[in-house]
């Protein structure tokens, strides 16, 4: 709003003829209107840390993708669960904050690359879809603790799972997983617990 008013002075001096009369050279006119865009350019806001164990064990659930945009920054937990959902709703990637997102008992067969965006996300839920495979951009999700892909249709955990080095909890089981593929994931994921 002040940007505005300091705008309008200057449109009205200019137009008086007043600023003919004063000591203004071009230079200081040039620094003034740039003084004036930079207070119109929106700062972004700083990205908010995620939170300690404690914290978010406090934080607020959201279980609708409505009431959640309205404090886009403030959700780090979301649980969007047993609503038959057949495509991946991108408007969970709008939540920058996100740590926990619980997608379980719904009907994806895939998921969007641009899952891999979500990158403080800490837990994964997506028990009791359909998936056939873990796309590869879920590699990007550094902070990953614990992922729950049980009940899908998984014939295969690919190898780049075992980068996800903060991976402590993986649940595996009632897929399409032959002895040999869990016995890949376990020397994969040697510090991780491995349900299958």
């Amino acid at each position: 709003m002040y940007w505005m008013k300091r705008c309008m002075m200057l449109t009205a001096l200019l137009g008086s003829g007043l600023l003919a009369y004063t000591q203004v050279d071009s230079t200081q006119l040039a620094l003034a209107q740039d003084s004036m865009v930079a207070e119109m350019t929106p700062v972004p806001a700083e990205p908010l840390q995620m939170l300690n164990a404690a914290q978010l064990q406090r934080a607020k659930w959201y279980y609708s993708i409505d009431e959640a945009m309205r404090e886009r920054d403030q959700v780090y937990k979301l649980a969007i669960k047993n609503q038959k959902l057949t495509e991946f709703p991108r408007e969970i990637l709008l939540f920058p904050n996100l740590q926990v997102l619980d997608l379980s008992g719904n009907r994806f067969k895939s998921l969007p690359d641009e899952i891999g965006q979500l990158r403080k996300l800490e837990t994964l839920n997506l028990f009791n879809n359909r998936l056939k495979y873990l796309p590869l951009s879920l590699k990007e999700l550094e902070e990953l603790k614990v992922m729950y892909v049980g009940r899908n249709r998984l014939v295969e955990v690919p190898a780049w799972i075992g980068g996800l080095s903060k991976l402590r909890k993986l649940d595996v089981s009632y897929n399409l997983l032959t002895d040999y593929e869990i016995e890949k994931v376990q020397e994969l994921l040697p510090r991780c617990e491995i349900t299958h």
